[in-house]
């Protein structure tokens, strides 16, 4: 037996015996969210945060139009719209949670070992449409488990620095809605009354407030919009970049290491 041959051979029942390890060990623990606690932790508090906001967006947006003469209806109808955005963090971000576990059983129960067991099998027989699409699939599956963790860390540099803002301007809205309603609810009149002139008789002022509580909440919006959509698809051309720069020098090299072996054979040949 050749030296070659057996390193085909050791080759091959590496690949299985990882293979084997993968499919009955890794992917349980992979599969579990104990694994991903930080992760799965820190997307919740996410969630929670734009639960908040939702609220306290429907809250003022509810109370604002109980404001006289309509002052108030074109911020509170700008409010209300701001629900298809919140829709789509939320969407992102339980996405993301389901990735984070179903992604790791895909990859160490299904992908990985099927794709080394292939490559195992491809030592003998020499196919590089085998190779190249085996090592692919790797890097897909590599790409696959850090995507979500690397793009909840990122997001979360982002979003510490902006925490306070958001949390300001929740806590805003719902001082807006309270005191909009505490005064419209207000069994003596002249409670009502009194708040209602002091609307009329600063009117700019009031719209000013809601004006600039509305642009809070967009600034807000914004920032979750960048954490939890944009941040994971910047993330991931990086990585497919990254990868496909690694995977490429990888090939050449594979591929000049091949030539020379080859020229090596036909030089001892001779």
């Amino acid at each position: 037996m050749t030296n070659e041959r057996k390193r085909d051979i050791i080759i091959f029942a590496s690949c299985i015996l990882i293979a084997v390890v993968s499919f009955f060990a890794v992917a349980p623990y992979m599969s579990d969210p104990a694994t991903f606690s930080k992760t799965i932790e820190s997307l919740d508090a996410k969630k929670t945060t734009v639960a908040e906001m939702t609220a306290a967006a429907t809250a003022a947006s509810a109370a604002i139009t109980l404001l006289p003469n309509d002052i108030g209806t074109p911020i509170a109808e700008k409010l209300v719209d701001l629900s298809g955005y919140f829709i789509l963090i939320f969407s992102a971000i339980y996405l993301e949670k389901f990735l984070t576990t179903v992604a790791g059983y895909i990859v160490f129960r299904y992908l990985l070992p099927l794709t080394l067991i292939a490559l195992g099998i491809n030592r003998f027989l020499k196919t590089e449409v085998i190779r190249r699409l085996g090592l692919r699939i790797i890097a897909f599956c590599v790409i696959l488990m850090i995507l979500v963790p690397a793009s909840v860390g990122l997001s979360n540099l982002i979003e510490n620095t902006h925490d306070i803002m958001i949390q300001q301007t929740i806590d805003e809205a719902n001082e807006a809605a309270d005191e909009i309603n505490e005064n419209n609810d207000a069994e003596d009149s002249s409670v009502l009354e009194q708040f209602l002139e002091k609307v009329k008789g600063g009117v700019s002022g009031q719209i000013d407030k809601y004006q600039t509580l509305l642009s809070n909440f967009i600034d807000s919006v914004a920032v979750l919009i960048v954490t939890t959509c944009v941040i994971p698809i910047v993330v991931l051309v990086v990585l497919v970049v990254v990868f496909r720069q690694l995977f490429g020098v990888a090939g050449s090299v594979w591929e000049d290491a091949e030539r020379f072996k080859g020229a090596k054979n036909s030089l001892i040949k001779r």
